[in-house]
């Protein structure tokens, strides 16, 4: 079970915030994804940040939000569903990390409302 964790980095104009989530021992499910709830907002605007300490790949444009795509994506208005592909250590960087894989630890920095 992974555990999720955030704080407000920056206030911005207009109720926008910078928050910084960590989520530790993230599992993926059968489309090699996982999704980050980001606590204390109304919705996700962008996110602008997604780590892994452990080599993964997670591109921001591969990403999924409510906002980006107009529907729920199997995700709520401030969830993020992200796409982790292997890393270059790993195997073929543009190819998908295996479902079910445990992929570590990552950190991703979002705008919010």
């Amino acid at each position: 079970m992974s555990t999720n964790v955030g704080r407000t980095i920056t206030a911005l104009a207009g109720g926008l915030r910078i928050i910084r989530v960590t989520q530790d021992d993230v599992e993926l499910d059968v489309n090699s994804q996982f999704t980050v709830h980001i606590p204390k907002c109304e919705r996700v605007i962008q996110p602008l940040v997604i780590s892994s300490e452990s080599g993964y790949i997670a591109e921001i444009a591969e990403a999924l939000w409510v906002g980006k795509t107009g529907f729920p994506a199997a995700a709520g208005p401030n969830d993020l569903v992200v796409t982790v592909r292997c890393g270059a250590a790993v195997c073929n960087p543009h190819g998908l990390e295996a479902a079910y894989t445990e992929v570590g630890d990552w950190e991703i920095i979002v705008i919010v409302h």
